[in-house]
């Protein structure tokens, strides 16, 4: 589920209710975007979760922070950007999710996480750097664990619809594949 974020903080803080958990937790937070960003999550998570006729009980963060439905077996992951909030779902395999507009920036951290093949895939071209940034974030998200090197661990291969991952770290190795579509000004990327 994708979601335009046109709400105001005050709109979201009218649209979500909170528990004593989720307020503590909003009140911890002093930047106004993240107390936006973090209400708008949970909003899109509970309207993804009624479209999908699940029941929400709520969110919450394992030891190392990926966020999981509460008393639910669903992998999930969430994203977020100025104007954008996305959610992803899945009932058999971990999953992860990253939204990205294209920007000169991302050429300069090329060299630092991406492998040298992978720095020869992208020759230069801003979307497929936006696209091999994304899904090296949502191959981040769906292995959900810390202390990861995004030029050691988490490998690209391919291009386009044939985009290929891998996460080979501490004896876990996972083969993925992505979802890719464009979303006005943005890349969409799964990494399932």
């Amino acid at each position: 589920m994708v979601w335009n974020l046109s709400e105001t903080l005050e709109e979201l803080q009218e649209l979500t209710p909170l528990t004593p958990e989720e307020k503590e937790a909003w009140d911890a937070i002093s930047v106004p975007a993240k107390k936006r960003e973090f209400l708008a999550g949970k909003y899109v998570l509970e309207k993804a979760c009624r479209l999908l006729n699940i029941a929400y009980g709520g969110m919450e963060k394992d030891e190392h922070g990926k966020p999981h439905l509460a008393g639910r077996k669903y992998e999930i992951s969430l994203t977020h950007t100025e104007d954008f909030i996305a959610v992803v779902f899945s009932g058999h395999c971990p999953v992860g999710i990253d939204l990205e507009k294209p920007r000169e920036q991302i050429f300069r951290i090329l060299p630092r996480l991406y492998s040298p093949e992978e720095v020869a895939a992208v020759n230069g071209n801003l979307d497929t750097a936006t696209i091999y940034w994304s899904a090296k974030e949502a191959l981040y998200k769906l292995y959900g664990k810390r202390s990861v090197d995004f030029k050691k661990h988490l490998r690209l291969s391919g291009s386009g619809g044939q985009l290929r991952g891998l996460i080979d770290i501490n004896g876990t190795r996972l083969d993925c594949r992505f979802y890719i579509t464009r979303i006005g000004e943005y890349y969409l990327v799964v990494a399932y």
